[in-house]
């Protein structure tokens, strides 16, 4: 964004999905970004639940929305639909955070042994049909017909799919060691 002429301001947030907020890190990387007198927030790495456009920072949603940001006391809270019911996924004070904060957040999540970056295999992207998502073994298609779910066969099919659906070719992935699958460890 800044290449192109925008500035950004970058925030950690709580990921609260699976955790109490008290408990919670602030790990999760977010910006927000100013237009024409309104404020968005931008957030393409939160995964399968991440926005596949900015939202505005304003309080609520409509019916029909996927994502949406709500605010409680403090905190602003990104808010999403996901099976069927609202889940929040993370809090943020909204404060400007420091290059600084990312590189110590990033390296708590890059390499301490309870870290789920260390020990699952977590990947996403948005194609022009949906997206494609993978956890571990499990890798889903989006697209208009619905949601699939299939399951990778080795790590080859993973170099594949990495080629096919993200656009890189990885030759390293063929050896990729993931804890959480047994049988790449």
């Amino acid at each position: 964004l800044e290449a192109i002429g925008f500035s950004p301001v970058r925030h950690t947030a709580r990921v609260v999905l699976y955790t109490p907020l008290a408990a919670a890190p602030r790990t999760h990387m977010f910006l927000t970004l100013a237009i024409e007198g309104r404020t968005f927030v931008v957030d393409p790495g939160f995964g399968g639940l991440a926005p596949d456009h900015p939202l505005p920072l304003a309080h609520g949603a409509d019916e029909r929305a996927t994502h949406w940001m709500a605010r409680d006391g403090l905190h602003w809270i990104l808010r999403a639909r996901s099976a069927g019911r609202e889940v929040d996924c993370w809090a943020s004070t909204l404060e400007a955070d420091n290059r600084v904060d990312f590189e110590v957040g990033n390296h708590y999540t890059a390499t301490h042994p309870a870290s789920p970056f260390v020990n699952r295999l977590m990947l996403r992207a948005v194609t022009q049909d949906g997206t494609v998502s993978v956890m571990n073994r499990t890798v889903t298609h989006v697209d208009a017909q619905g949601a699939r779910e299939t399951q990778l066969a080795d790590r080859s099919a993973l170099r594949m799919l990495l080629a096919s659906s993200f656009g890189i070719d990885l030759p390293e992935v063929e050896s990729i060691i993931v804890p959480a699958v047994g049988e790449w460890r």
